[in-house]
């Protein structure tokens, strides 16, 4: 991907999802051979990740988060805890994915972006990413959810409840 500013890094982002993922994906695994805290199985897909990164440019960089960008997030990100529920991977793995993607985001920014660019971009990013979380976190939970009547009327309620939806926030 080539050096864009704000006008053109969304675009950059999904027009090159796939490419992207695939090197933060290396990129994470480097960073778990360093720091083992962070190292994450070997037989761990990252299928999801092109479409959280698409869902993640257009929310980051929108004039305004509104409740179709704050679902298409919510719902990529929720399939994904769902699916490391069904590999049978722990919880505490969703923690450690979006810890580093927090962290390649922010590297991203700053390497497309001029500081005060990045750093706007970056609050927002990290506000999306805290969603994003929490709706993997429902996610992976969602046949308690099932069971208790609760879903999807959980991720609705997650998408209203959030500052950025309601007008606070970056």
């Amino acid at each position: 991907m080539s050096t864009a500013g704000v006008e053109e890094l969304p675009a950059l982002m999904e027009e090159n999802a796939e490419k992207l993922a695939a090197g933060i994906i290396e990129e994470w695994r480097e960073i778990g051979q360093n720091e083992v805290w962070l190292s994450l199985p070997s037989n761990m897909d990252f299928d999801h990740l092109p479409a959280v990164l698409r869902a993640l440019a257009r929310a980051t960089f929108a004039p305004r988060v509104d409740r179709d960008l704050a679902r298409a997030l919510t719902g990529e990100s929720a399939q994904h805890g769902s699916d490391r529920q069904e590999q049978g991977f722990q919880e505490s793995y969703l923690y450690t994915e979006y810890m580093l993607l927090r962290r390649s985001i922010w590297e991203l920014f700053q390497e497309h972006l001029t500081p005060s660019e990045a750093y706007g971009a970056i609050v927002r990013a990290d506000a999306l990413i805290s969603l994003s979380t929490l709706a993997c976190l429902r996610g992976f939970h969602r046949l308690t959810y099932e069971a208790r009547g609760d879903w999807p009327a959980t991720l609705d309620r997650l998408v209203e409840e959030w500052p950025l939806i309601r007008g606070r926030g970056p």
